[in-house]
């Protein structure tokens, strides 16, 4: 993923260039996709880009519920999300991120563990956390990775199935399905543990379902 950003910005302008290494570093897109390993843990068999909403609630409820989590399930304007237990984060975390030492915050204090079933051409709201640290792991499909530091939006960097992705606090994001549905596993850490994030942390600065 880095080496496709960083052949695309030889042909861009150098004012470009800098926003996109601005995004690049911010987003630390982290590894090199797993696509092997990928395959233990997908999600997505037998689930196909034009499925209706009901099916792949369905689907990927059974899929969970397969590997023995417990959750509870969100209708969303852009799709669903499905919370995973928090006594579960640990477990969430072994299964759908690999083992590695860049994760080692994480892996000490995992929390908010949850799954994102984005629609094709849907966004997610542009949005800022001041207290949350993420980590999305993509299962399947592509995305729309939209990153800065300010409240402008950027052009989106394209992230597949495999691709880690950072999101550390204060920086602006958005994720968006780019052909049919995108499934991501999220978990964070907060930056203080004794002042977790919560659902006031979160300022949303646009959104395509009027929710701002």
């Amino acid at each position: 993923m880095c080496e496709l950003i960083a052949r695309r910005e030889k042909k861009m302008s150098g004012f470009a260039v800098i926003g996109m290494m601005v995004a690049v570093l911010a987003l630390i897109l982290l590894g090199v996709r797993m696509h092997e390993a990928y395959q233990a843990y997908k999600i997505d068999k037998a689930l196909a880009n034009d499925s209706p909403k009901e099916m792949v609630a369905e689907h990927v409820s059974i899929s969970l519920a397969e590997k023995g989590f417990s959750m509870s399930e969100v209708n969303k304007p852009w799709g669903i999300e499905f919370k995973i237990h928090e006594s579960q984060a640990a477990k969430f975390l072994e299964t759908f991120f690999e083992k590695s030492s860049r994760l080692q915050e994480v892996l000490l204090h995992p929390v908010g563990p949850k799954i994102l079933a984005i629609e094709e051409f849907r966004r997610l709201s542009w949005h800022v956390h001041e207290r949350k640290d993420a980590y999305l792991r993509v299962l399947r499909g592509e995305v729309n990775v939209y990153v800065s530091w300010s409240d402008l939006e950027p052009r989106p960097t394209k992230a597949i199935a495999g691709d880690l992705i950072r999101i550390p606090p204060l920086l602006r994001h958005r994720l968006g399905s780019t052909n049919g549905w995108a499934i991501l596993a999220e978990i964070s850490r907060d930056k203080d543990p004794d002042y977790p994030s919560d659902d006031m942390d979160e300022r949303r600065i646009a959104d395509d379902f009027g929710r701002v």
